[in-house]
């Protein structure tokens, strides 16, 4: 069985993450507004959308209505347990009314590309759904952050090695998965993958995306 600290270093894309349904929205929602006290505002993402952080949880909010839209989950990486400006990514859930397909734009990456100019380095989660790797791809082709994105390599009780910028890599390096299913709906994605049996796949299993914050 592997330990916490490995899970957390393995990019396993997967078919089987739940969709974000209306209960989630309506929890978020209401965390939201219990967290008024604690909440700080970071700001527009986007035209009619900013972006609040209370504790490990971020949120969304669709300005005009005040209705939240987004919300990420995260944790302090435990390299970093000191600096709350690094974050693990735990689970990313947009409310489907607001997705990329509906308004013309992704909130996810309009959140993590704010996160990083904030100076906020954000770390991939453990398994990513189709559309979690997706986010990651986006944020690797946009000029402004592609840069900025890179790729590490650290197996359990090994030395950490860095890869280089993440987008100068074949995406089989980084993401891969025993499912079939998963591994043809990342190809529709752009996210191609070697053969799970092979050496390359092994070692995709010990990558982990960092996007590096910002400098001031």
């Amino acid at each position: 069985m592997k330990t916490y600290s490995q899970l957390l270093e393995d990019i396993e894309l997967v078919s089987g993450h739940p969709r974000t349904t209306k209960s989630d929205m309506r929890t978020a929602q209401h965390d939201f507004e219990d967290d008024v006290e604690y909440r700080k505002p970071l700001g527009k993402i986007h035209k009619d959308y900013s972006l609040h952080r209370s504790g490990r949880n971020f949120y969304i909010t669709h300005d005009p209505s005040g209705k939240v839209v987004g919300h990420i989950d995260t944790e302090q990486h435990p390299m970093n347990s000191g600096n709350k400006k690094t974050i693990q990514i735990v689970q990313l859930n947009i409310d489907r009314e607001y997705t990329k397909k509906k308004i013309g734009h992704s909130l996810a990456v309009a959140a993590y590309k704010h996160l990083h100019k904030t100076g906020h380095t954000i770390r991939s989660s453990s398994e990513q759904s189709v559309g979690g790797a997706s986010v990651w791809r986006e944020l690797m082709k946009d000029p402004s952050t592609k840069k900025h994105v890179s790729a590490v390599h650290q197996p359990y009780g090994g030395r950490k090695r860095e890869l280089g910028q993440a987008s100068k890599l074949h995406t089989g390096d980084i993401w891969t998965s025993g499912s079939g299913e998963a591994r043809t709906a990342g190809s529709r994605k752009g996210i191609r993958m070697h053969k799970y049996t092979s050496p390359q796949s092994e070692r995709a299993q010990d990558v982990q995306l960092v996007l590096k914050g910002k400098k001031k």
